[in-house]
């Protein structure tokens, strides 16, 4: 676990490992924490590692989609992630919506869920496949 500071806010984060070369930002609904990918992450540590990383972290509840894409765009130069995916769910697809505002071509390739989307093993199969794994 890591706590990245920009503009008086902060924002916890945990970077693991990948079995993949490019980059990966799991971002759950702000109802939920990192937990929340607990089956992927376990499927993800069982398979060899590569140069890639997955990035999760717990979203603060109280700040306005501008702000909080603002941040974590922030977070992400900071990290120097790379060829970055990301697979969004529920509330947080607006997140990634004003990333791309933002700056456009943050995420090379984007997997989003505005309502719903699979959990469990169907979920570790959806976004093993759009890892290329």
């Amino acid at each position: 676990m890591a706590v990245f500071l920009n503009n008086h806010q902060s924002l916890i984060y945990h970077i693991d490992k990948a079995p993949f070369v490019h980059d990966l930002v799991l971002l759950q609904d702000s109802g939920s924490n990192r937990q929340f990918w607990l089956p992927v992450l376990e499927d993800f540590g069982a398979q060899d590692s590569h140069s890639g990383r997955v990035l999760t972290c717990d979203w603060p509840v109280d700040v306005k989609v501008e702000d909080l894409a603002s941040h974590f765009l922030r977070l992400v130069q900071t990290l120097a992630l790379h060829n970055v995916h990301v697979v969004a769910f529920n509330d947080a697809v607006a997140v990634v919506d004003e990333i791309q505002n933002l700056q456009l071509g943050t995420f090379e390739r984007t997997l989003l869920f505005p309502q719903g989307g699979p959990r469990g093993e169907e979920m570790v199969s959806a976004i093993r496949a759009f890892c290329g794994i």
